[in-house]
């Protein structure tokens, strides 16, 4: 039976999603290129597509209850009591977890009745969710004196609907606790060089603007001595870090003394899991005997906030500010914002007695600090999966092992990114312009690992180059990251280079693998933008993958060498001559991919 057109077919065959469709009985009568992708990875008993296999005898063949589940739900389709079906179901390999979304719905074509079968992975997601699930199990076990503001804030944080509100929730709820006087939150760059204050809270009987002042400006975390930074630390070592100005000098453990002003003696200590390793010098002062007055209780924690904001900030300078009171030496505790490998930000405690800040309580913020990590990484995962929400990455690059920052200064030249081309095998194409002859490009581009061969494609100014790669480099690098390359420059000086992240991909991704390859990586811009399934970027990305990768060559390579403009400046012998073809053979492939292109603009419905 034709199911559909082969333009359908190759469709479906780019989908993510691994979609088959079932007739009446059961019988699956087509798969699309992801589901054989996963039969083939899987090692199934059958052919890869299944095509000829019963979907319902298959899936109850086990025991397995959401096997059942899916079958029962399948069937009441395939009987019409029901138009669509859906179930979260795990589906685990001896190397990972895994989780799949199956989503099903009926159809009648030709006066048959069919369904349709989608299985979409949402690992990610339910890993984050179950992240979430686990810290709130492991908080449960903490303190009593605690335990209600880890309850009570752990549920509003997993339940907050966007990410303000999740740093709005922490700040209120740790500044309500009588332990506080103050709490903000510095939410971080991709980067982790900046921090901009995202949300700050005040104890209730506390002057708000004398303790946390409005700091509009971007906190750099990356001075002349960004290791000695108390955020940029926290945020580095994913631990608290505890700066108090303490009673008595004795700490250890981990822990460094900084110089003693007098009257008091400056304790710094840099969190960790093991006992012992927060000091506690005294004991702590019972909430009901903290100064109450007002005044007495605020007064110089705004030059606290003013010494940690600053870009040179250090520990021994914020230690310095920390206020003394009748009741004892405050302190104050910085905690990263983190979920597997993402930190999303800093929390930054004030609190009315240094000798407060214990193991115990320096667990229950660290725990906190997890949460809102994992219920901002699962609301930016989910915010990124309903909306299509495509992000925009700008580096500055001025480490000269960067390919086109290498080239350029090599040939003492701009040098413009036109575009790739997967010829065959491990064979790439790189197209770029430069203001140079072709000998002196084949002469730079010689001492660029990986490149076999330059030549000038044709008479064009700026003139045309091809350059030939033995294998992948950074832009297939990029590409198995989710990211594509929207622009990409080189002056002698510096490189630009501007990459768009799938909605499925983290940018963080994109992020760690620059930085890891190249120094002096400067992330410059960095926007989302909320893309509708029809916008011009996935109809275009949707016609190009109707062309053949000969026939993709020959139309960019057209275009790029003036084929098609006013003036015409490369004609089709010369751009045969170049490729190696006849001149028929680059006509015919490009009259083929002419068609193509046209079909989609004068006959859209298939691309919809």
């Amino acid at each position: 039976m034709d199911l559909a057109s082969e333009l359908a077919r190759h469709t479906l065959d780019h989908l993510s999603l691994n979609v088959a469709l079932l007739s009446a009985d059961g019988t699956i009568r087509a798969s699309n290129e992801s589901w054989r992708r996963f039969g083939r990875a899987n090692d199934i008993q059958t052919a890869p597509d299944t095509v000829g296999e019963n979907y319902l005898e298959v899936t109850t063949r086990g025991d397995d209850p959401y096997a059942q589940a899916a079958a029962e739900g399948i069937a009441s389709l395939l009987d019409g009591e029901r138009e669509t079906f859906s179930l979260e179901y795990p589906c685990h390999s001896p190397e990972a977890e895994r989780w799949f979304l199956l989503s099903a719905s009926r159809f009648a074509y030709d006066g048959s009745r069919y369904v349709v079968v989608a299985h979409q992975n949402i690992t990610e997601r339910v890993a984050a969710e179950q992240a979430v699930d686990r810290e709130r199990a492991r908080l449960s076990h903490l303190l009593d004196r605690l335990s209600g503001l880890l309850q009570d804030a752990s549920a509003d944080l997993v339940g907050a609907a966007d990410r303000a509100a999740v740093e709005t929730t922490l700040c209120e709820r740790l500044a309500a606790d009588d332990a506080y006087l103050g709490v903000w939150v510095g939410r971080t760059s991709l980067a982790r060089d900046r921090a901009t204050v995202s949300a700050r809270a005040a104890a209730p009987d506390a002057d708000a603007a004398a303790i946390l002042p409005a700091i509009d400006d971007e906190i750099s975390l990356a001075g002349s001595d960004a290791e000695a930074h108390p955020l940029a630390r926290s945020i580095d070592a994913r631990t608290p870090v505890v700066l108090t100005a303490a009673d008595s000098v004795g700490s250890d453990g981990g822990s460094r003394t900084a110089a003693p002003t007098e009257p008091t003696d400056a304790t710094v200590t840099e969190s960790a899991t093991a006992p012992g390793s927060i000091t506690s010098p005294g004991p702590s002062t019972p909430p009901s005997e903290i100064e109450t007055d007002p005044s007495r209780r605020t007064a110089g924690w705004a030059t606290v906030t003013d010494r940690l904001c600053r870009p040179d900030a250090t520990a021994d300078a914020v230690v310095e500010s920390i206020p003394r009171t009748d009741d004892g030496a405050g302190g104050v505790v910085t905690v990263p914002l983190a979920s597997g490998e993402g930190v999303y930000g800093v929390l930054a405690c004030y609190a009315h007695r240094g000798g407060d800040l214990t193991d115990s309580e320096l667990a229950i913020l660290e725990a906190l600090g997890r949460i809102a990590g994992a219920a901002i990484d699962a609301l930016e995962s989910r915010r990124r999966l309903v909306v299509d929400a495509a992000t925009e990455l700008t580096y500055a690059i001025r480490d000269p092992s960067f390919p086109l920052l290498s080239l350029a200064r090599a040939l003492e030249s701009d040098v413009e990114y036109g575009g790739s081309v997967h010829r065959s095998g491990d064979r790439y194409v790189r197209f770029l312009t430069a203001a140079v002859d072709e000998a002196t490009m084949r002469a730079a581009a010689a001492e660029l690992d990986g490149v076999v061969d330059a030549e000038r494609i044709a008479a064009v100014e700026p003139p045309l180059f091809e350059l030939r790669r033995a294998g992948p480099g950074l832009v297939e690098s990029l590409a198995d990251r989710g990211a594509s390359v929207r622009s990409m420059s080189a002056t002698p000086e510096e490189a630009r280079l501007t990459v768009d992240v799938a909605a499925n991909q983290k940018p963080r991704a994109i992020d760690d693998l620059l930085s890891g390859l190249y120094e002096a990586v400067d992330l410059r811009g960095y926007h989302e933008r909320d893309r509708s399934p029809a916008t011009a970027e996935t109809f275009r990305d949707r016609v190009v993958g109707q062309l053949t990768d000969r026939q993709r060559d020959v139309l960019q390579r057209a275009y790029l060498a003036g084929f098609y403009a006013d003036s015409r400046s490369a004609t089709g012998a010369d751009l045969a001559e170049s490729m190696g073809i006849t001149r028929a053979t680059f006509h015919e492939h490009r009259r083929a991919a002419e068609r193509t292109v046209l079909a989609a603009l004068f006959d859209p419905e298939p691309y919809q």
